[in-house]
């Protein structure tokens, strides 16, 4: 299995669309049928280095991580984070 997790430091204009992320990212879960799990966590921490969002993916394969990539569901969300992320972490491993 493959766990993908993304943290997303957002600019202000994010956090004020943050519940909507948090709503695109976690609609993925039904939208994408090869999804093990998904869990969106929001942030609490107030230190410099810590990020505003997390996404975690679980898939059975590295096949089912590049396809969920690509994916015609997860794109859309990918570019509308875009516009509010000013940065984001990736971490691929297998479990």
């Amino acid at each position: 299995m493959i766990k993908h997790i993304v943290f997303f430091k957002l600019s202000q204009d994010g956090i004020n669309h943050k519940d909507e992320i948090v709503q695109k990212l976690t609609k993925l879960k039904n939208d994408i049928d090869f999804i093990v799990d998904l869990e969106v966590g929001i942030n609490f921490a107030q230190e410099d280095r810590a990020c505003d969002l997390s996404l975690i993916v679980v898939l059975n394969t590295k096949e089912d991580l590049e396809a969920y990539a690509i994916h015609d569901k997860h794109i859309p969300v990918v570019q509308f984070i875009k516009q509010y992320a000013v940065e984001s972490k990736v971490v691929d491993y297998e479990i």
